[in-house]
């Protein structure tokens, strides 16, 4: 009888193929390879027409709302930030007044000091003392004068950049936020135009 169970099994496992390719090809019909593909375009361009829609209203609902009014350069929750701006090379004292008198009437800015090449290549000198071969590369004459200055806000600086880069050679701002108060505007400089002959 083994041989009999042998037959029937191979006859049902034809049988059920059989059924199994009918049923396939019932749901499927020849040529359907691409039908999920189709399905997939289908659901991406629906995706991308739902993403366009709701972009559409974003921008509708913006340029409805308008301008808005009231608001100074920064939110009351800023934090101030340190940054440093730069003289052009060979600066005379007309462009140095010039520069801290931007400095001085900047809405952005609360406090400043004037930094002289000495004292900035000095502070280069501090600041990479762990690379001697950097120091010893640099030309003082390299690390410009400038000025130092809190910033109000640390969201300011892009307005602050605009503001300074017409008088200066280089704006920059760490615009990490500090944790000390914000000193008053209008703290006086360090350097003073010198008298010309």
């Amino acid at each position: 009888m083994p041989e009999f169970d042998e037959h029937l099994d191979d006859r049902l496992r034809a049988a059920l193929g059989e059924l199994g390719d009918g049923a396939q090809s019932a749901l499927r019909p020849p040529g359907a390879a691409g039908i999920p593909a189709a399905a997939r375009r289908r659901r991406l361009a629906g995706l991308s027409a739902g993403t366009a829609t709701l972009l559409a209203a974003v921008g509708a609902i913006w340029l409805i709302g308008g301008p808005v009014t009231g608001l100074g350069p920064a939110a009351p929750a800023c934090l101030p930030a340190q940054g440093r701006t730069f003289l052009p090379d060979g600066a005379t004292d007309v462009q140095k007044e010039q520069l801290r008198a931007a400095i001085a009437g900047s809405p952005y800015i609360t406090s400043y000091t004037y930094v002289s090449e000495t004292e900035a290549w000095e502070r280069f000198r501090v600041m990479y003392s762990d690379a001697p071969e950097l120091v010893e590369a640099t030309d003082p004459m390299s690390i410009p004068a400038g000025w130092d200055f809190t910033l109000r806000c640390a969201g300011d600086f892009p307005a602050l950049e605009e503001h300074l880069l017409p008088y200066s050679r280089g704006v920059w701002c760490s615009c990490v936020p500090i944790d000390k108060p914000v000193e008053p505007a209008g703290t006086p400089s360090s350097w003073e135009p010198q008298p010309t002959n």
